[in-house]
């Protein structure tokens, strides 16, 4: 099997970076979380691409999902009720979207 040739292996770095950024733009634009800002990017904080960000809003808002799921596990483990732990996590949600939803 051949190796990539140099032109091949830029492209694929490009899609990888390109693919990253839609993430982190996705992730700034659905939510409050502190994402880092990419050197490549011209313009962070302006209104994202919605050609290409598609492909990573479920990975967007798995990351997301994932920040009212540790705070459920979390009052659960401390011996919460399940109405104050789904409160909690329901509350962590509504601050990480800044209540987008």
């Amino acid at each position: 099997m051949p190796d990539q040739s140099p032109g091949q292996a830029r492209a694929a770095r490009s899609g990888a970076k390109e693919l990253l950024g839609d993430f982190l733009r996705c992730l700034r634009f659905y939510s409050r979380l502190p994402v880092p800002v990419l050197s490549s990017d011209m313009d962070p904080y302006g209104p994202p691409d919605f050609a290409t960000m598609p492909r990573v809003v479920p990975f967007a808002g798995a990351v997301i999902g994932c920040v009212a799921a540790l705070v459920l596990l979390t009052a659960s483990a401390l011996g919460f009720g399940v109405w104050l732990c789904t409160a909690l996590a329901v509350a962590a949600l509504t601050l990480t979207t800044g209540a987008l939803h």
